[in-house]
């Protein structure tokens, strides 16, 4: 069963900003300050991505749902970030063309907001042209490896995306991408069947929509089924590989602001800051 949070491991390395909780991975603790506010008030699961486009001077911004975090005995001290997007939307070639992202994330029981900067990549079915430039990311022939952060190193080098891996050997993203759709709901399924792209022009025939699918239920047969495939195939996860998390708190007196910094594979240097 996919986890609310993590994946459930046993395997533990220690160092200075990881803990180790009965029975899972507790993780670097700007993991564990998110689990606890989610664990406060789960449905502020909204986050704000910023990537970059080569045909826009501006940045584009939309909000995603957090879906869980993916922590397995191979990256326990570098959780990966997961989120869900159709594959078709522009934001999934932005994340090609440069995958160094940053994303906002505010909690308002808590007080508290996240800021999380580091290299994001798609995983989309089996065959589908995204899945070259993922895969090249992991074994370092893509641009990301290419792409260095003055004083980070590679984000895919250092971080948590590498150790997961893919193929023989590395973590079933496939297998791993079916099981977070089987937990999507209909009305969220359908959209992924849309005829058209996110952000395609309708030519001002907005009635046209009226006519595509609301809901998909398990894809047994006739109709359902196809737009239970074509949904499958437009669906893609979203993995965002942290190098830099900023922790600000502005519930407590005087407020507080962390910077945890990836150094070398394991470790998260903490610097305070002021608010």
């Amino acid at each position: 069963m996919l986890p609310r949070l993590e994946r459930v491991v046993e395997h533990f390395v220690s160092n200075d900003n990881t803990q180790r909780t009965k029975g899972r991975m507790a993780g670097p603790r700007w993991k564990q300050v998110i689990e606890k506010a989610l664990e406060k008030n789960g449905k502020e699961n909204v986050f704000q991505l910023a990537t970059h486009s080569s045909t826009s001077p501006f940045p584009q911004v939309r909000c995603l749902i957090f879906r869980a975090f993916l922590q397995t005995p191979s990256n326990p001290s570098n959780p990966l970030l997961i989120t869900t997007t159709d594959v078709r939307t522009p934001k999934a070639r932005e994340m090609v063309e440069n995958p160094w992202v940053q994303l906002v994330w505010w909690h308002d029981d808590t007080k508290e907001q996240y800021r999380i900067s580091g290299w994001a990549g798609v995983v989309p079915a089996p065959g589908h042209a995204l899945e070259k430039a993922f895969k090249e990311a992991i074994e370092g022939k893509g641009g990301a490896e290419a792409g260095v952060v003055k004083g980070r190193g590679s984000a895919v080098r250092d971080g948590g995306l590498r150790k997961v891996g893919v193929g023989e050997g590395g973590h079933d993203w496939e297998s791993y991408r079916r099981e977070v759709f089987s937990t999507m709901s209909g009305h969220m399924k359908a959209t992924w069947a849309r005829p058209q792209a996110p952000s395609g022009d309708l030519d001002g025939e907005y009635e046209l929509m009226k006519g595509w699918p609301e809901r998909i239920g398990e894809g047994k047969e006739g109709e359902d089924k196809e737009f239970y495939e074509k949904a499958l195939g437009n669906f893609g996860l979203v993995v965002v590989d942290p190098i830099e998390v900023e922790v600000v708190e502005l519930g407590v007196v005087p407020n507080r602001r962390r910077k945890f910094v990836l150094r070398g594979e394991d470790e998260w240097d903490v610097v305070e800051v002021v608010p």
